[in-house]
């Protein structure tokens, strides 16, 4: 779990231990604050949901295990960068061009994936093909790389559709192990509040 999500866990199971301790035995204001909070964190869970709703690629880790891999492009679309609005013009620098493609790597089966890229570098509209660079152990994790290699680059312009439909690959939610790591933290802290006073 990164630090961010861990904090957020911590947040939410304050407000979970506060909201139950106050309804079991506590304070009526404990109640009140605790009911306020978990109102709270829901409402901005969901909005985090809403503004990233998935099925995009998340960048490359830093320091993470990449490889490159030829890419079966099945559709370009011009999309604005903020998932909310509409592209209008397709030249906008508020725009980008969303790739919907099958990666080919060596080491696992083929997976369909969404790429978000603001230039099309290597002209995958007109030739149907790419190259990309995808994390080995999350593989929602993909790239368009600026300079490809090349001998990947002649493998990708070889290669035909792929035989069989690609398993769609989308990045974990986020909300679920916040709330779940927050219903945790609740669940230790009530114990040590039962246990200890």
């Amino acid at each position: 779990m990164n630090p961010r999500a861990a904090v957020a866990a911590l947040i939410t199971g304050c407000a979970l231990a506060a909201l139950v301790h106050g309804a079991w035995d506590g304070p009526r204001w404990l109640l009140l604050v605790g009911l306020n909070l978990t109102v709270l964190i829901l409402v901005v869970l969901d909005l985090t949901e809403r503004v990233d709703p998935g099925g995009a690629a998340l960048p490359l880790r830093p320091g993470g295990r990449n490889s490159y891999a030829p890419a079966v492009v099945h559709g370009t679309r011009a999309v604005h960068r903020d998932p909310r609005l509409t592209a209008r013009d397709a030249r906008s620098p508020d725009t980008a061009f969303e790739f919907d493609l099958t990666v080919l790597p060596d080491a696992r089966p083929p997976y369909r994936i969404k790429v978000l890229h603001p230039l099309d570098l290597q002209n995958a509209r007109e030739r149907g093909v790419m190259v990309v660079e995808y994390d080995t152990r999350q593989p929602w994790r993909v790239a368009v790389p600026p300079r490809p290699p090349s001998g990947l680059a002649a493998r990708a312009v070889s290669l035909g559709p792929p035989e069989a439909e690609a398993e769609r690959v989308v990045a974990p939610r986020r909300a679920p192990r916040v709330l779940v790591g927050g219903a945790v933290v609740a669940a230790v802290l009530l114990a040590l509040v039962r246990f200890l006073g």
